[in-house]
């Protein structure tokens, strides 16, 4: 299945689409990683907290060159509410289960 994003929904997207224009498919990826496609005001916080665990529990989805981890905070996705992605959203109940399962719990 191709992945693909939607910015349509994004307030001054083509601004923000200029300015860096690898956001939405890192946040496709991200996505995807963690079992959730669209960033909406109501799910921001679990997109954090879906990150965080991921980084912290598994291993980072970003870094920077050095290997250091690259943390995407809520200040990096609340611009991009709106954007939209074909990913299908698991329940936490699923997104447990397979951070459990990577890392052998």
């Amino acid at each position: 299945m191709a992945l693909y994003w939607d910015a349509d929904k994004v307030p001054d997207h083509e601004r923000k689409l200029e300015e860096n224009p690898r956001m939405p498919t890192c946040l496709m990826w991200a996505g995807f990683a963690i079992g959730l496609g669209d960033i909406t005001e109501e799910n921001l916080k679990e997109w954090v907290y879906r990150l965080r665990r991921s980084t912290f529990e598994g291993r980072p989805l970003l870094m920077y060159p050095d290997g250091t981890p690259y943390e995407i905070t809520e200040e990096i996705l609340r611009p991009w509410i709106g954007l939209r992605t074909n990913i299908k959203n698991i329940t936490n109940a699923e997104f447990d289960a397979i951070m459990r399962k990577r890392t052998n719990r």
